[in-house]
């Protein structure tokens, strides 16, 4: 098969996430063609390069917000295209025209593949033809176990760490929305609440919330009204779950954010590279703490299947996928207190910790690496969009 993958240049993981897959669309035999989100703003070029590479698919990460001609050119050729979609959908889809999600609704040509069985079921709600479940997963040439004497280690090791940034400001973004909302006071109370850094939601209350506000106004209203949410409580939750550790210190990477917490067992450590850092974290640290972002209601994120693959241990807040990808493998928490008991008691057992990372990676070079993804991506596509079509 040839395919044309669209490259994303912003996002965090985006831009990896697409690496992975065309190396392992190439692993598996198909002949890939990448093309820039700078080289997608000459549409002829473009065009012309479809044309010369005659593809069979395209794919995308999320959808070109910018370029959205690109989508009715290859529903035109009668070349299949997917959608990646590792967050939240409808936050991309809040910024089409009805005409463009008309098209894609009513495409033959197609496919819209999702991590979060969430959203998955309200896209079908919403009237697109082909939505398809599809997990992340893990690029095993970035991620993997490190031999106990490398001198990366060294530098990484540690009790507890975790990576990731938070707001440098996050009252003050907290402030500013409110001016800017202060036309919509009901929603703007809404908001207030289901952020207020003195009395943080849990995951699943928050998903149960806003799953029924989904209800109580237009879609692409609530759409922005979730994004706000998500933006504000996503630095609040993870600023509110590292100062709740009670059990020692835990180092941190990532922005200058975390400069602003007046705590003396939140260890900043700086920056750290995801190609040729975090792999060696993953692997020094004792346990890995996860804490997924809000808009990642049922699904796995990221860092699970990467400190798996690093035969690290882990410790993620509860999703519901979970135990639909990893069985009972992977210890998750709850609540702060549920937090503290299981970083004291996973300190205490490493054996038992030991155990369970190498189980854990046995089952993500198993089941969930991105040649795994890409297979059941083409397969999917092949049956449902190409044959059908």
């Amino acid at each position: 098969m040839n395919i044309v993958v669209f490259q994303p240049d912003w996002g965090t993981a985006a831009p990896y996430v697409i690496e992975s897959y065309v190396k392992a669309f190439r692993f598996l035999g198909h002949k890939v063609s990448s093309v820039s989100l700078k080289e997608l703003a000459d549409q002829s070029f473009v065009v012309n390069k479809i044309k010369s590479f005659s593809p069979d698919l395209s794919v995308f990460y999320a959808l070109p917000l910018n370029q959205t001609n690109i989508l009715e050119k290859l529903d035109a050729l009668g070349i299949a295209y997917v959608s990646l979609f590792y967050d939240d959908p409808f936050i991309y889809l809040q910024q089409f025209g009805k005409d463009k999600l008309d098209l894609l609704k009513k495409s033959k040509w197609y496919c819209i593949f999702c991590s979060d069985t969430d959203y998955l079921q309200d896209l079908r709600k919403f009237g697109f033809l082909r939505v398809e479940y599809l997990p992340l997963a893990v690029d095993t040439d970035l991620f993997y176990p490190i031999n106990a004497f490398s001198g990366c280690l060294e530098k990484f090791k540690c009790n507890l760490a975790f990576a990731g940034s938070v707001d440098t400001a996050p009252l003050a973004m907290r402030k500013n929305r409110m001016k800017r909302w202060q036309k919509f006071a009901v929603l703007n109370n809404r908001i207030n609440e289901l952020t207020d850094p003195e009395n943080i939601i849990d995951a699943e209350t928050l998903r149960r919330e806003l799953n029924f506000l989904k209800t109580q106004m237009p879609w692409d209203i609530y759409a922005v009204f979730c994004r706000t949410v998500y933006e504000e409580v996503s630095s609040f939750l993870r600023i509110h779950l590292i100062n709740a550790v009670s059990c020692g210190e835990i180092n941190v990477y990532g922005n200058q954010g975390w400069l602003n917490l007046n705590n003396e067992y939140v260890v900043y450590k700086g920056t750290i590279d995801y190609k040729n850092e975090l792999c060696c974290l993953y692997n020094a640290a004792a346990i890995n703490l996860n804490i997924t972002s809000p808009q990642l209601r049922t699904a796995v994120n990221q860092r699970v299947y990467d400190v798996c693959a690093c035969s690290g241990f882990v410790l993620t807040d509860f999703r519901n996928d979970l135990s639909r990808l990893f069985g009972d493998l992977i210890v998750s928490y709850k609540n702060r207190n549920d937090l503290n008991s299981k970083i004291d008691y996973f300190l205490k057992h490493k054996q038992e910790r030991d155990e369970r990372a190498q189980k854990a990676r046995q089952k993500v070079l198993a089941e969930h690496t991105y040649q795994h993804r890409a297979k059941v991506l083409i397969d999917a596509v092949s049956s449902n969009v190409i044959g059908l079509a």
